[in-house]
Protein backbone atom coordinates (compact mmCIF):
# COMPACT_ATOMS: atom_id res chain seq x y z
CA UNK A 1 0.00 0.00 0.00
CA UNK A 2 1.29 3.46 -1.36
CA UNK A 3 -0.17 6.04 0.35
CA UNK A 4 0.79 10.43 -0.28
CA UNK A 5 0.68 13.00 2.16
CA UNK A 6 0.04 16.14 0.81
CA UNK A 7 0.29 19.33 2.85
CA UNK A 8 1.71 23.29 2.35
CA UNK A 9 4.69 22.91 4.57
CA UNK A 10 6.52 20.21 6.12
CA UNK A 11 6.39 21.83 10.06
CA UNK A 12 5.53 25.31 9.74
CA UNK A 13 1.96 25.88 12.15
CA UNK A 14 -0.14 23.71 14.17
CA UNK A 15 -1.49 21.11 10.99
CA UNK A 16 1.83 21.14 9.34
CA UNK A 17 3.46 19.23 12.45
CA UNK A 18 0.32 17.28 12.88
CA UNK A 19 0.76 15.80 9.61
CA UNK A 20 4.43 15.53 9.37
CA UNK A 21 3.50 13.12 13.01
CA UNK A 22 1.61 11.10 11.21
CA UNK A 23 3.65 10.69 8.48
CA UNK A 24 6.97 9.95 10.86
CA UNK A 25 4.31 7.65 12.38
CA UNK A 26 3.14 5.57 9.29
CA UNK A 27 7.18 4.99 7.86
CA UNK A 28 7.86 3.79 11.55
CA UNK A 29 4.86 1.13 11.14
CA UNK A 30 6.32 0.36 8.31
CA UNK A 31 3.62 2.05 5.46
CA UNK A 32 5.32 3.13 2.19
CA UNK A 33 4.43 6.53 2.39
CA UNK A 34 5.64 10.07 1.04
CA UNK A 35 5.16 13.50 1.90
CA UNK A 36 4.34 16.25 -0.80
CA UNK A 37 4.69 19.40 0.27
CA UNK A 38 4.95 22.92 -1.49
CA UNK A 39 7.57 24.31 0.34
CA UNK A 40 10.27 23.44 2.97
CA UNK A 41 11.92 25.72 5.31
CA UNK A 42 12.99 22.49 7.41
CA UNK A 43 16.22 20.39 7.56
CA UNK A 44 14.40 17.27 6.60
CA UNK A 45 15.76 16.59 2.99
CA UNK A 46 13.25 12.45 2.56
CA UNK A 47 10.17 15.03 1.49
CA UNK A 48 9.06 15.93 -2.32
CA UNK A 49 8.47 19.02 -3.19
CA UNK A 50 6.28 20.54 -5.37
CA UNK A 51 5.82 23.97 -6.75
CA UNK A 52 3.07 25.58 -7.69
CA UNK A 53 2.10 25.66 -11.77
CA UNK A 54 3.58 28.69 -14.13
CA UNK A 55 0.71 31.05 -15.05
CA UNK A 56 0.44 34.31 -16.71
CA UNK A 57 0.32 36.09 -13.14
CA UNK A 58 2.04 34.53 -10.24
CA UNK A 59 0.98 36.55 -7.68
CA UNK A 60 -2.99 35.79 -8.61
CA UNK A 61 -3.19 34.40 -4.95
CA UNK A 62 -1.64 37.76 -3.28
CA UNK A 63 -3.39 40.17 -5.13
CA UNK A 64 -6.88 38.17 -4.39
CA UNK A 65 -6.01 37.97 -0.61
CA UNK A 66 -4.86 41.37 -0.57
CA UNK A 67 -7.17 43.22 -2.94
CA UNK A 68 -10.64 41.44 -2.29
CA UNK A 69 -10.33 39.34 0.53
CA UNK A 70 -8.71 41.33 3.08
CA UNK A 71 -9.29 44.53 2.35
CA UNK A 72 -13.24 43.57 3.11
CA UNK A 73 -13.05 41.69 6.23
CA UNK A 74 -16.28 41.78 8.58
CA UNK A 75 -15.24 42.40 12.50
CA UNK A 76 -16.35 39.06 13.14
CA UNK A 77 -13.00 37.54 12.47
CA UNK A 78 -9.60 37.53 12.01
CA UNK A 79 -9.20 34.24 11.54
CA UNK A 80 -7.57 33.14 7.66
CA UNK A 81 -9.96 33.24 5.18
CA UNK A 82 -8.58 32.05 1.97
CA UNK A 83 -9.28 31.22 -1.88
CA UNK A 84 -6.21 29.45 -3.55
CA UNK A 85 -6.54 30.19 -7.46
CA UNK A 86 -2.91 29.35 -8.61
CA UNK A 87 -2.16 25.89 -7.41
CA UNK A 88 0.22 23.24 -8.26
CA UNK A 89 0.10 20.73 -10.91
CA UNK A 90 -0.47 17.70 -8.94
CA UNK A 91 -0.87 15.14 -11.51
CA UNK A 92 2.92 16.30 -12.25
CA UNK A 93 3.86 14.45 -9.31
CA UNK A 94 5.10 11.04 -9.23
CA UNK A 95 4.23 10.36 -6.00
CA UNK A 96 1.06 11.31 -5.68
CA UNK A 97 0.04 9.33 -9.43
CA UNK A 98 2.02 6.01 -7.97
CA UNK A 99 0.31 6.11 -4.94
CA UNK A 100 -2.54 3.84 -3.99
CA UNK A 101 -4.53 6.79 -1.20
CA UNK A 102 -3.91 10.16 -1.18
CA UNK A 103 -4.18 11.86 2.18
CA UNK A 104 -4.52 15.70 1.96
CA UNK A 105 -3.73 17.82 4.97
CA UNK A 106 -3.62 21.75 5.14
CA UNK A 107 -3.54 22.64 1.35
CA UNK A 108 -4.45 26.86 1.11
CA UNK A 109 -2.15 28.17 -1.33
CA UNK A 110 -0.89 24.73 -2.53
CA UNK A 111 -3.63 23.30 -4.05
CA UNK A 112 -6.20 24.81 -6.45
CA UNK A 113 -9.51 23.75 -7.37
CA UNK A 114 -7.88 22.57 -10.42
CA UNK A 115 -5.98 20.91 -8.71
CA UNK A 116 -8.62 18.82 -6.32
CA UNK A 117 -9.91 18.16 -9.58
CA UNK A 118 -7.21 16.15 -11.11
CA UNK A 119 -6.97 14.59 -8.18
CA UNK A 120 -10.64 13.23 -7.97
CA UNK A 121 -10.03 12.46 -11.50
CA UNK A 122 -6.88 10.40 -10.97
CA UNK A 123 -10.43 7.64 -9.80
CA UNK A 124 -8.04 7.06 -6.28
CA UNK A 125 -9.34 6.90 -3.15
CA UNK A 126 -9.07 10.41 -1.35
CA UNK A 127 -8.51 10.89 2.60
CA UNK A 128 -8.81 14.64 3.59
CA UNK A 129 -7.74 14.99 7.37
CA UNK A 130 -9.16 18.62 8.41
CA UNK A 131 -7.35 20.86 10.87
CA UNK A 132 -10.09 23.27 10.34
CA UNK A 133 -13.49 24.30 8.82
CA UNK A 134 -11.66 25.87 5.63
CA UNK A 135 -12.24 22.48 3.62
CA UNK A 136 -16.12 22.58 3.79
CA UNK A 137 -16.54 26.35 3.78
CA UNK A 138 -16.54 29.11 0.69
CA UNK A 139 -13.26 30.34 2.66
CA UNK A 140 -13.32 31.07 6.26
CA UNK A 141 -11.17 28.84 8.49
CA UNK A 142 -13.36 29.24 11.31
CA UNK A 143 -16.96 30.33 10.85
CA UNK A 144 -17.49 32.44 13.88
CA UNK A 145 -20.80 31.23 14.58
CA UNK A 146 -21.77 31.65 10.58
CA UNK A 147 -23.61 28.59 9.45
CA UNK A 148 -24.21 29.49 5.89
CA UNK A 149 -21.84 26.05 4.74
CA UNK A 150 -24.45 23.93 6.84
CA UNK A 151 -27.18 25.54 3.87
CA UNK A 152 -25.52 24.84 0.73
CA UNK A 153 -24.10 28.32 -0.39
CA UNK A 154 -22.65 30.55 1.77
CA UNK A 155 -24.19 32.76 -0.54
CA UNK A 156 -23.85 35.34 1.75
CA UNK A 157 -20.86 36.13 3.59
CA UNK A 158 -20.52 37.01 6.95
CA UNK A 159 -16.90 37.44 7.01
CA UNK A 160 -16.67 39.58 3.84
CA UNK A 161 -18.36 42.80 4.07
CA UNK A 162 -18.39 43.27 0.65
CA UNK A 163 -18.58 39.77 -2.25
CA UNK A 164 -19.43 41.47 -5.26
CA UNK A 165 -18.46 38.34 -7.15
CA UNK A 166 -19.93 35.73 -4.23
CA UNK A 167 -16.16 34.36 -4.28
CA UNK A 168 -17.11 32.29 -1.44
CA UNK A 169 -20.47 31.03 -2.66
CA UNK A 170 -18.09 29.84 -6.58
CA UNK A 171 -16.08 28.57 -4.63
CA UNK A 172 -17.93 25.78 -2.50
CA UNK A 173 -20.38 25.37 -5.42
CA UNK A 174 -17.24 24.43 -6.93
CA UNK A 175 -16.23 22.37 -4.45
CA UNK A 176 -19.14 21.12 -4.53
CA UNK A 177 -19.21 19.80 -8.04
CA UNK A 178 -15.80 18.17 -8.09
CA UNK A 179 -16.54 16.27 -4.82
CA UNK A 180 -19.95 14.82 -6.35
CA UNK A 181 -19.39 11.34 -6.31
CA UNK A 182 -15.59 10.90 -5.58
CA UNK A 183 -14.48 8.45 -3.70
CA UNK A 184 -13.56 10.83 -0.20
CA UNK A 185 -13.20 10.11 3.26
CA UNK A 186 -13.17 13.33 5.47
CA UNK A 187 -11.02 12.21 8.96
CA UNK A 188 -11.05 14.65 11.82
CA UNK A 189 -8.88 15.18 14.59
CA UNK A 190 -11.69 15.82 16.99
CA UNK A 191 -15.37 15.24 17.55
CA UNK A 192 -16.35 18.67 17.49
CA UNK A 193 -15.06 19.12 13.79
CA UNK A 194 -16.52 15.70 12.83
CA UNK A 195 -19.74 17.02 13.94
CA UNK A 196 -19.34 20.21 11.77
CA UNK A 197 -17.79 18.28 8.47
CA UNK A 198 -21.20 15.97 9.12
CA UNK A 199 -23.92 19.36 9.48
CA UNK A 200 -21.68 21.05 6.05
CA UNK A 201 -23.59 20.51 2.66
CA UNK A 202 -20.52 19.53 1.41
CA UNK A 203 -19.42 16.55 3.46
CA UNK A 204 -22.84 15.48 4.92
CA UNK A 205 -23.04 12.22 3.07
CA UNK A 206 -19.06 11.14 3.24
CA UNK A 207 -17.89 8.73 5.67
CA UNK A 208 -15.92 10.40 8.42
CA UNK A 209 -13.52 9.79 11.29
CA UNK A 210 -12.30 10.94 13.91
CA UNK A 211 -8.36 10.51 14.52
CA UNK A 212 -6.54 12.32 16.92
CA UNK A 213 -3.44 13.78 16.27
CA UNK A 214 -0.33 12.22 18.08
CA UNK A 215 2.66 12.75 19.82
CA UNK A 216 6.13 11.50 20.19
CA UNK A 217 6.69 9.60 23.12
CA UNK A 218 10.08 9.75 23.13
CA UNK A 219 10.60 13.38 22.86
CA UNK A 220 7.04 14.59 24.86
CA UNK A 221 7.22 12.69 28.47
CA UNK A 222 7.04 13.79 31.70
CA UNK A 223 10.41 15.16 33.21
CA UNK A 224 11.01 14.93 37.63
CA UNK A 225 8.99 18.45 37.83
CA UNK A 226 11.64 20.17 40.21
CA UNK A 227 14.61 19.24 38.30
CA UNK A 228 12.97 20.18 35.13
CA UNK A 229 12.49 24.00 36.93
CA UNK A 230 16.03 23.88 38.36
CA UNK A 231 17.48 23.30 34.89
CA UNK A 232 15.44 25.92 33.67
CA UNK A 233 16.80 28.30 36.32
CA UNK A 234 13.68 28.35 38.05
CA UNK A 235 12.79 28.27 42.13
CA UNK A 236 11.60 24.60 42.77
CA UNK A 237 8.87 25.93 44.45
CA UNK A 238 7.82 28.71 42.13
CA UNK A 239 4.54 27.76 40.17
CA UNK A 240 5.16 28.39 36.68
CA UNK A 241 2.07 29.04 34.24
CA UNK A 242 2.09 28.45 30.95
CA UNK A 243 0.22 29.68 27.97
CA UNK A 244 1.13 30.36 24.44
CA UNK A 245 1.60 34.11 22.71
CA UNK A 246 2.16 33.34 19.22
CA UNK A 247 -1.13 34.88 17.54
CA UNK A 248 -2.51 36.86 20.04
CA UNK A 249 -3.78 39.31 17.81
CA UNK A 250 -6.14 36.76 16.30
CA UNK A 251 -9.33 36.73 18.61
CA UNK A 252 -10.23 32.98 18.21
CA UNK A 253 -7.67 32.71 20.46
CA UNK A 254 -9.61 34.27 23.11
CA UNK A 255 -5.97 36.21 24.25
CA UNK A 256 -8.01 39.03 25.88
CA UNK A 257 -10.08 36.43 28.04
CA UNK A 258 -6.74 35.49 29.00
CA UNK A 259 -5.45 38.70 30.33
CA UNK A 260 -8.97 39.34 32.21
CA UNK A 261 -8.77 36.06 33.68
CA UNK A 262 -4.84 37.04 35.14
CA UNK A 263 -6.21 40.42 36.33
CA UNK A 264 -8.70 38.63 38.30
CA UNK A 265 -6.25 36.78 40.03
CA UNK A 266 -4.22 39.40 40.58
CA UNK A 267 -7.37 40.83 42.74
CA UNK A 268 -6.93 38.20 45.11
CA UNK A 269 -4.69 38.89 47.94
CA UNK A 270 -3.07 35.34 48.04
CA UNK A 271 -2.03 35.30 44.37
CA UNK A 272 -0.49 38.67 44.51
CA UNK A 273 1.55 37.80 47.77
CA UNK A 274 2.55 35.00 45.71
CA UNK A 275 3.18 37.00 42.46
CA UNK A 276 5.32 39.76 44.82
CA UNK A 277 7.64 37.09 46.51
CA UNK A 278 8.37 35.71 43.38
CA UNK A 279 6.65 32.47 44.03
CA UNK A 280 4.38 32.78 40.77
CA UNK A 281 6.23 32.64 37.40
CA UNK A 282 4.33 33.06 33.80
CA UNK A 283 6.19 31.28 31.16
CA UNK A 284 5.49 32.80 27.29
CA UNK A 285 5.82 30.38 24.14
CA UNK A 286 6.16 32.82 20.65
CA UNK A 287 6.63 36.67 20.50
CA UNK A 288 3.14 37.88 21.73
CA UNK A 289 1.29 38.85 25.06
CA UNK A 290 2.90 42.66 25.45
CA UNK A 291 0.16 43.38 27.61
CA UNK A 292 0.59 40.44 29.80
CA UNK A 293 4.24 41.18 30.03
CA UNK A 294 2.98 44.51 31.44
CA UNK A 295 0.84 42.91 34.22
CA UNK A 296 3.23 42.22 37.78
CA UNK A 297 3.23 38.83 37.29
CA UNK A 298 7.44 37.45 37.15
CA UNK A 299 7.34 36.28 33.43
CA UNK A 300 10.01 34.14 31.38
CA UNK A 301 9.10 34.73 27.41
CA UNK A 302 10.68 32.37 25.36
CA UNK A 303 9.59 33.64 21.47
CA UNK A 304 9.85 30.63 19.22
CA UNK A 305 11.30 27.48 20.04
CA UNK A 306 12.00 25.01 17.32
CA UNK A 307 13.65 22.39 19.48
CA UNK A 308 11.53 20.10 20.93
CA UNK A 309 13.06 18.94 23.46
CA UNK A 310 13.57 22.18 24.61
CA UNK A 311 9.62 22.59 24.34
CA UNK A 312 9.01 19.11 26.10
CA UNK A 313 11.36 20.88 29.04
CA UNK A 314 9.54 23.64 29.82
CA UNK A 315 6.54 21.80 29.40
CA UNK A 316 7.47 19.41 32.15
CA UNK A 317 8.89 22.52 34.57
CA UNK A 318 5.33 24.36 34.38
CA UNK A 319 2.47 23.09 36.41
CA UNK A 320 -0.40 23.93 34.24
CA UNK A 321 -1.08 25.36 31.01
CA UNK A 322 -3.93 27.81 30.45
CA UNK A 323 -5.76 27.57 27.20
CA UNK A 324 -8.61 30.23 26.23
CA UNK A 325 -9.35 29.54 22.56
CA UNK A 326 -12.87 29.97 21.68
CA UNK A 327 -12.74 27.66 18.10
CA UNK A 328 -10.14 25.33 17.98
CA UNK A 329 -9.84 21.82 16.48
CA UNK A 330 -7.46 19.65 18.86
CA UNK A 331 -3.99 22.03 19.42
CA UNK A 332 -0.96 20.31 19.63
CA UNK A 333 -0.68 21.89 22.39
CA UNK A 334 -3.13 20.44 24.16
CA UNK A 335 -1.48 16.71 23.45
CA UNK A 336 2.02 18.34 24.39
CA UNK A 337 1.35 19.97 27.58
CA UNK A 338 -0.46 16.83 29.05
CA UNK A 339 2.40 14.13 27.62
CA UNK A 340 4.68 16.37 29.63
CA UNK A 341 2.34 16.13 32.74
CA UNK A 342 0.99 19.67 32.79
CA UNK A 343 -2.75 19.81 33.65
CA UNK A 344 -4.61 22.20 31.37
CA UNK A 345 -7.46 24.93 32.07
CA UNK A 346 -9.02 25.39 29.05
CA UNK A 347 -12.67 26.24 27.29
CA UNK A 348 -15.21 23.65 26.33
CA UNK A 349 -14.58 24.46 22.80
CA UNK A 350 -13.42 22.23 19.48
CA UNK A 351 -11.37 19.13 20.49
CA UNK A 352 -10.10 20.25 24.01
CA UNK A 353 -13.07 18.33 26.16
CA UNK A 354 -11.92 15.22 23.87
CA UNK A 355 -8.58 15.21 25.85
CA UNK A 356 -9.46 17.12 29.10
CA UNK A 357 -11.73 15.40 31.58
CA UNK A 358 -13.03 18.39 33.74
CA UNK A 359 -12.24 17.24 37.61
CA UNK A 360 -10.09 13.95 36.30
CA UNK A 361 -6.77 15.30 34.32
CA UNK A 362 -7.24 18.95 34.21
CA UNK A 363 -10.29 21.56 34.42
CA UNK A 364 -12.88 22.79 31.71
CA UNK A 365 -14.40 25.84 31.94
CA UNK A 366 -17.50 27.25 30.27
CA UNK A 367 -16.33 29.24 27.11
CA UNK A 368 -15.76 33.05 27.66
CA UNK A 369 -16.70 32.77 31.71
CA UNK A 370 -13.38 34.69 32.87
CA UNK A 371 -14.46 34.46 36.16
CA UNK A 372 -14.58 30.42 36.26
CA UNK A 373 -11.36 30.46 34.53
CA UNK A 374 -9.53 32.89 36.92
CA UNK A 375 -10.94 30.49 40.14
CA UNK A 376 -9.83 27.51 38.70
CA UNK A 377 -6.04 28.87 38.11
CA UNK A 378 -6.37 29.91 41.82
CA UNK A 379 -7.71 26.53 42.74
CA UNK A 380 -4.93 24.86 41.30
CA UNK A 381 -2.08 27.56 42.32
CA UNK A 382 -3.27 27.01 45.70
CA UNK A 383 -3.25 22.95 45.50
CA UNK A 384 -0.40 21.19 44.77
CA UNK A 385 -1.30 17.80 45.85
CA UNK A 386 -4.21 18.36 42.51
CA UNK A 387 -1.88 19.74 40.14
CA UNK A 388 -0.03 16.51 40.78
CA UNK A 389 -2.99 14.21 40.62
CA UNK A 390 -3.52 15.72 36.96
CA UNK A 391 -0.40 15.72 36.04
CA UNK A 392 0.04 11.51 36.31
CA UNK A 393 -3.66 11.25 34.85
CA UNK A 394 -2.94 13.45 31.94
CA UNK A 395 0.51 11.89 31.03
CA UNK A 396 -1.04 8.43 31.38
CA UNK A 397 -3.78 9.16 29.20
CA UNK A 398 -1.77 10.49 26.50
CA UNK A 399 0.54 7.59 26.70
CA UNK A 400 -2.38 5.12 26.06
CA UNK A 401 -4.25 6.67 23.48
CA UNK A 402 -2.57 9.78 22.01
CA UNK A 403 0.77 8.09 20.79
CA UNK A 404 2.39 7.93 16.95
CA UNK A 405 1.80 3.99 17.06
CA UNK A 406 -1.27 4.36 17.79
CA UNK A 407 -2.48 6.79 15.26
CA UNK A 408 -0.62 4.76 12.92
CA UNK A 409 -2.50 1.51 13.30
CA UNK A 410 -5.72 3.65 13.26
CA UNK A 411 -4.78 5.35 9.96
CA UNK A 412 -3.48 2.02 8.45
CA UNK A 413 -6.45 0.41 9.49
CA UNK A 414 -8.82 3.11 7.40
CA UNK A 415 -6.43 2.59 4.48
CA UNK A 416 -6.84 -0.71 4.18
CA UNK A 417 -10.76 -0.56 4.69
CA UNK A 418 -10.88 2.06 2.02
CA UNK A 419 -8.98 0.30 -0.40
CA UNK A 420 -10.20 -3.15 -0.20
CA UNK A 421 -13.97 -1.61 -0.69
CA UNK A 422 -12.29 0.52 -4.07
CA UNK A 423 -10.80 -2.11 -5.58
CA UNK A 424 -14.10 -4.34 -5.07
CA UNK A 425 -16.04 -1.69 -6.91
CA UNK A 426 -13.13 -1.58 -9.89
CA UNK A 427 -12.90 -5.25 -10.16
CA UNK A 428 -14.59 -6.55 -13.12
CA UNK A 429 -18.03 -8.44 -12.51
CA UNK A 430 -17.24 -11.63 -11.06
CA UNK A 431 -18.68 -14.94 -13.37
CA UNK A 432 -19.74 -16.36 -9.61
CA UNK A 433 -23.87 -17.69 -10.05
CA UNK A 434 -24.85 -15.97 -6.89
CA UNK A 435 -28.55 -16.92 -6.80
CA UNK A 436 -26.63 -20.88 -6.83
CA UNK A 437 -24.76 -19.95 -3.48
CA UNK A 438 -28.17 -19.80 -1.90
CA UNK A 439 -29.55 -23.13 -0.43
CA UNK A 440 -33.44 -23.90 -1.87
CA UNK A 441 -36.08 -21.92 0.01
CA UNK A 442 -37.32 -25.48 1.93
CA UNK A 443 -34.78 -25.55 4.31
CA UNK A 444 -36.56 -24.09 7.07
CA UNK A 445 -33.19 -23.09 9.46
CA UNK A 446 -32.02 -20.12 9.70
CA UNK A 447 -28.58 -20.85 10.62
CA UNK A 448 -28.79 -23.08 7.44
CA UNK A 449 -30.11 -20.76 5.11
CA UNK A 450 -27.13 -18.08 5.40
CA UNK A 451 -24.35 -20.80 5.39
CA UNK A 452 -23.68 -20.92 2.26
CA UNK A 453 -23.70 -17.32 1.85
CA UNK A 454 -21.79 -16.25 4.78
CA UNK A 455 -18.87 -19.46 4.67
CA UNK A 456 -18.20 -17.86 1.36
CA UNK A 457 -17.59 -14.34 1.65
CA UNK A 458 -14.42 -14.34 0.32
CA UNK A 459 -16.12 -15.16 -3.06
CA UNK A 460 -19.72 -12.88 -2.74
CA UNK A 461 -17.97 -10.29 -0.94
CA UNK A 462 -17.09 -8.29 -4.52
CA UNK A 463 -20.82 -9.19 -5.82
CA UNK A 464 -22.79 -7.89 -2.60
CA UNK A 465 -21.36 -4.71 -3.54
CA UNK A 466 -23.08 -4.23 -6.28
CA UNK A 467 -25.69 -6.96 -7.68
CA UNK A 468 -29.19 -6.32 -7.15
CA UNK A 469 -30.26 -10.07 -7.25
CA UNK A 470 -28.74 -10.66 -3.65
CA UNK A 471 -30.28 -7.63 -2.69
CA UNK A 472 -33.38 -8.85 -3.37
CA UNK A 473 -33.24 -12.22 -2.57
CA UNK A 474 -32.37 -10.81 0.64
CA UNK A 475 -35.09 -9.03 0.98
CA UNK A 476 -37.37 -11.88 0.55
CA UNK A 477 -35.11 -14.35 2.84
CA UNK A 478 -35.81 -11.47 6.19
CA UNK A 479 -39.71 -11.45 5.23
CA UNK A 480 -39.94 -15.14 5.47
CA UNK A 481 -38.21 -15.39 8.32
CA UNK A 482 -39.80 -12.13 9.91
CA UNK A 483 -41.42 -14.45 12.64
CA UNK A 484 -38.59 -17.38 12.57
CA UNK A 485 -36.10 -15.49 14.63
CA UNK A 486 -38.81 -15.45 17.59
CA UNK A 487 -38.03 -18.70 18.06
CA UNK A 488 -34.32 -18.52 17.38
CA UNK A 489 -33.60 -15.34 19.79
CA UNK A 490 -29.40 -16.11 19.74
CA UNK A 491 -30.26 -15.11 16.13
CA UNK A 492 -31.65 -11.68 16.68
CA UNK A 493 -28.72 -9.77 16.56
CA UNK A 494 -27.71 -11.67 13.04
CA UNK A 495 -31.24 -10.88 11.50
CA UNK A 496 -30.82 -6.67 12.52
CA UNK A 497 -27.85 -6.87 10.69
CA UNK A 498 -28.90 -9.03 7.59
CA UNK A 499 -31.71 -6.24 7.61
CA UNK A 500 -29.66 -3.71 7.37
CA UNK A 501 -26.99 -4.87 5.19
CA UNK A 502 -30.08 -5.47 2.73
CA UNK A 503 -31.55 -1.83 3.07
CA UNK A 504 -28.02 -0.31 1.94
CA UNK A 505 -27.46 0.43 -1.26
CA UNK A 506 -24.48 -1.19 -3.03
CA UNK A 507 -24.22 1.41 -5.49
CA UNK A 508 -24.39 4.75 -4.28
CA UNK A 509 -23.00 2.96 -0.83
CA UNK A 510 -20.60 1.07 -1.39
CA UNK A 511 -18.61 1.67 1.89
CA UNK A 512 -21.05 1.71 3.75
CA UNK A 513 -22.33 -1.67 2.26
CA UNK A 514 -18.94 -3.40 3.14
CA UNK A 515 -19.04 -2.10 6.48
CA UNK A 516 -22.67 -3.38 7.03
CA UNK A 517 -21.38 -6.76 5.47
CA UNK A 518 -18.27 -7.30 8.01
CA UNK A 519 -20.80 -6.76 10.79
CA UNK A 520 -22.57 -9.82 9.77
CA UNK A 521 -19.66 -11.51 8.97
CA UNK A 522 -18.43 -11.11 12.73
CA UNK A 523 -21.94 -11.57 14.23
CA UNK A 524 -22.21 -14.86 12.71
CA UNK A 525 -18.99 -15.96 13.72
CA UNK A 526 -19.61 -15.21 17.01
CA UNK A 527 -23.00 -17.51 17.07
CA UNK A 528 -20.43 -20.14 15.64
CA UNK A 529 -18.06 -19.84 18.97
CA UNK A 530 -21.67 -20.23 21.09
Amino acid sequence: MKVAIINKWVSNGGAARAALRLYDALRINGCDVSYVVNENHSNRNDVIVLEKRKSWREDTNEVIQSEYINKFRTEISNTLFSVTYNGADIDACKSVLEADIVNIHWIEYFLSIDALQSLVEMKKPIVWTLHDERAFTGGCHYSSGCEEYVNDSCFECKQLSNDEFRLANKNLLAKKTIFEGADLTIVTPSKWLAKEAGRSALFKNCPIHVIPNSIESDVFYPRDKKLAKTELGFDEDTVVLMVGAENNSEMRKGYQDLLSSLKKCLSNSYFKDMCESGKVLLTLIGYGGEEICNLPIPFKQYGHISDDAQLALIYSASDMYILTSLEDNLPNALLEAMACGTPVIGYDTGGIPDIVKHGVNGIVVERGNVDSLSVSILHLVDNRELREIYSKRAARLITKHYTQEVQAKMYTDLYEEILMAHRDIDTSQSTIDIDAIYIPAAAKSFKMRYDALLDENEKVRKDIERKDSIINNMRKDIDEFEDMKKLHSKYQVLFNEMKELSNVKALKNPRSKYRAYKNVLNSYQRLKEL
